[in-house]
């Protein structure tokens, strides 16, 4: 009897484990690299230096960026929802601070939505990823205040991070540049 209660607790002890499917998460690493690129080529043109890439920094933007890939997160700065694995930092100066280890830093952050399946990044008929970073940079180019964070004279330093959840349709883009 008591092997009997055993195998059963084994079983839906499994059957209950088997159903807790833990998300997945994909970096877009070479869509990151062409936005940045860009980024630089548009603030060199624009009579500015270069923004230094930074290792610290983008783990701040990759932070934001997974929480945000969550889709029942919605798009914002800030990240007020609990979601499951993840140290919720509310700001992004909180967030590049913390990174840093240099409370007081002065930061800027952009963020956007955009599709990025692997059935488009991937796509025959075109250039996948320099579709999608042509089309993240000029979202943040044609807004004001995301233009004004490329901009911004003062900065120096920073990344780009994309996470999509796996399998996933769409990414959310996080810009962190930083004066150092």
């Amino acid at each position: 009897m008591k092997n009997l209660f055993l195998s059963l607790v084994l079983v839906l002890t499994s059957l209950c484990s088997f159903g807790q499917v833990k998300k997945e998460f994909v970096a877009l690493t070479e869509v990151e690299q062409l936005v940045f690129k860009k980024i630089n080529d548009y603030r060199v043109k624009n009579g500015l230096k270069s923004i230094i890439w930074c290792p610290n920094s983008y783990k701040s933007a990759y932070h934001h960026s997974y929480y945000l890939s969550d889709p029942n997160v919605e798009i914002s700065h800030f990240e007020p929802e609990d979601v499951e694995g993840i140290d919720e930092i509310n700001t992004h100066n909180d967030r590049i601070c913390g990174v840093l280890n240099s409370p007081g830093v002065v930061s800027v952050e952009n963020v956007m939505t955009v599709q990025a399946s692997d059935r488009w990044l991937n796509r025959k008929d075109c250039d996948g990823k320099k579709t999608t970073s042509d089309f993240i940079f000029k979202a943040w180019y044609e807004s004001d205040s995301h233009n004004k964070a490329m901009l911004n004279p003062s900065m120096t330093h920073g990344s780009i991070a994309i996470v999509r959840e796996k399998d996933g349709n769409y990414c959310r883009p996080v810009m962190v540049f930083y004066k150092k």
